[in-house]
């Protein structure tokens, strides 16, 4: 590999390759993950010299994972270094500088001068590609001082052709070409001939923003000379490279099938040992459980007589409270019973109108409670009715009621199984009492034909309650006195005992939508 870098460093690029692949050879013979990754790394190199950066990046990658599974810390940021020189070349600016930055901080915490200063280079260029040449300029001279630290004088070289660059972007055309010369005076005192080219092309380019056209074509006939040199035979090379690169591939199979056959080994000795611990551990856990054992069966014996005791009380305490609980709804239910009652007994000694539609109205308004005391009581196995049971109940007798023609007048119910408790209930039940009344007396007083659809459900706990009829919308006269009368004062004050919000639509009919946060 050494000898590699130096044919390289020579600008024969031919003899540095073979040189390489040579080494790979020796790193295939050892079985070893550390020189595997190495051999990957110089793969990647190769592939570099032969611009092939797409390869050169997979091979760069496998060295990254090599070097992570063997915990090879300067390998793997070496080879993440590199991978970020290939985004540079690959035009992924932002990847590129983001995997310096997590190199450099390695390099930098462990004192590796010679790679933090290739780093710092990288990051310069990369930054100079993003525009943002403040931070390209003071990782260029970080790279600077780095490589003057370490005398690696190509660092130099290239430190200084990249300020060059930056420079002649910012149009300081005095210092690029200053930047520039000492670029290729460096690369020329160690005839590395790949800097030499490119600080020649950079001068030329200087020399060319500065007017000097004549400077400007020495320094580019310098670089056409050093291009038609340095031109590699690629169609050898690659051949070259190809056969090798199924060796690389081979010794990475043999050197997986290997650890894994040594892993197989090392879990069978663990699970040799594991087993054995194991049966210790359960002879001695056996022994302390069936001493347990006999302890907690007899006080599980004297706990399962107390509870069943327990159990017992409970069962037929609640059992007494829900029978008298059934008791007072069912009083309750035939004292409202009695009351509407005595209200038709009232309504055959009254001959006003007005009066009698106000005592059939109070009689519905407790027929609808009367109901919701009856479905309390006769629950059975504990279990209430759904409300819904009790609307279907409530709406055809609230038709029988106001004497409306069931062959013109359409009920339709939407209503999904939902339990109220009876604070919610009454009020609720006393809503679709005096919507639906209303609708019965008012919307199609005419006698016309119509429907009335009532809409119950429950989403995510907000009872939704939609009551809508397609009779006689209300005109400006009858919807004021409607607001101002004892049902509309009513149904507003029930949305208020529910804590509901109420919107009513007068519009191809009347449509309460109420809605509500259930306590259920």
């Amino acid at each position: 590999m050494n000898k590699s870098a130096v044919n390289y460093a020579k600008g024969d690029y031919e003899a540095a390759i073979q040189f390489a692949f040579e080494a790979i050879e020796i790193f295939k013979k050892t079985s070893n993950p550390d020189k595997l990754g190495m051999a990957y790394l110089q793969m990647g190199n190769i592939f570099f010299f032969l611009e092939d950066y797409h390869q050169s990046l997979q091979y760069y990658e496998l060295s990254f994972e090599g070097f992570k599974r063997t915990q090879n810390e300067n390998g793997k940021y070496k080879a993440l270094s590199n991978i970020g020189l290939i985004n540079l070349l690959l035009k992924n600016y932002r990847i590129s500088v983001s995997q310096q930055l997590r190199s450099t901080k390695y390099f930098e915490v462990n004192n590796r001068e010679l790679e933090k200063g290739n780093a710092y280079l990288l990051l310069g260029e990369g930054y100079w590609k993003l525009g943002k040449n403040d931070s390209a300029n003071y990782y260029n001279n970080l790279s600077i001082e780095s490589n003057l630290l370490t005398k690696h004088t190509t660092g130099v070289g290239q430190a200084y052709l990249t300020k060059s660059r930056i420079l002649l972007d910012e149009n300081n055309l005095s210092g690029a070409l200053a930047a520039g010369k000492r670029s290729f005076r460096i690369a020329d005192s160690i005839r590395q001939y790949e800097s030499i080219k490119d600080a020649a092309e950079q001068l030329a380019l200087t020399y060319e923003s500065l007017g000097q056209i004549d400077s400007s074509y020495r320094y580019l006939k310098i670089y056409n000379k050093l291009q038609d040199s340095l031109d590699l035979n690629f169609k050898f090379l690659e051949n070259y490279a190809m056969k090798h690169q199924l060796q690389v591939e081979e010794a990475q199979l043999e050197l997986q099938l290997a650890k894994e056959r040594t892993q197989i080994q090392e879990q069978v000795n663990i699970r040799r040992q594991k087993q054995l611990i194991i049966a210790i551990v359960v002879a001695i856990i056996s022994l302390l459980l069936l001493v347990l054992a006999i302890i907690m069966l007899y006080r599980n014996k004297i706990l399962s007589k107390q509870l069943t005791e327990k159990k017992n009380q409970l069962k037929s305490e609640l059992e007494t409270k829900e029978s008298l609980l059934k008791e007072i709804h069912h009083r309750v239910k035939n004292n409202l019973q009695v009351v509407s009652s005595m209200l038709s007994l009232q309504t055959q000694y009254i001959s006003d109108n007005r009066v009698q539609k106000v005592i059939d109205d109070c009689k519905s308004r407790i027929n609808s409670m009367s109901l919701i005391h009856e479905s309390l009581y006769k629950k059975t196995d504990g279990l209430e009715s759904p409300f819904s049971e009790y609307i279907e109940t409530l709406i055809p007798q609230l038709i029988e009621v106001y004497k409306v023609d069931k062959s013109k007048i359409k009920a339709n119910m939407n209503l999904e199984e939902i339990h109220l408790n009876l604070d919610e209930s009454i009020p609720c039940g006393l809503l679709i009492n005096e919507i639906v009344s209303n609708s019965l007396k008012h919307a199609f007083s005419n006698g016309t034909n119509g429907q009335i659809d009532v809409l119950l459900a429950k989403r995510d706990g907000i009872i939704h309650l939609q009551i809508t009829d397609n009779g006689s919308e209300f005109n400006e006269q009858t919807g004021v006195a409607k607001k101002e009368s004892f049902g509309f004062l009513l149904i507003e004050t029930l949305v208020k005992q529910l804590e509901a919000e109420m919107k009513c639509i007068n519009e191809n009919g009347v449509k309460y939508d109420i809605k509500w946060k259930s306590i259920s």
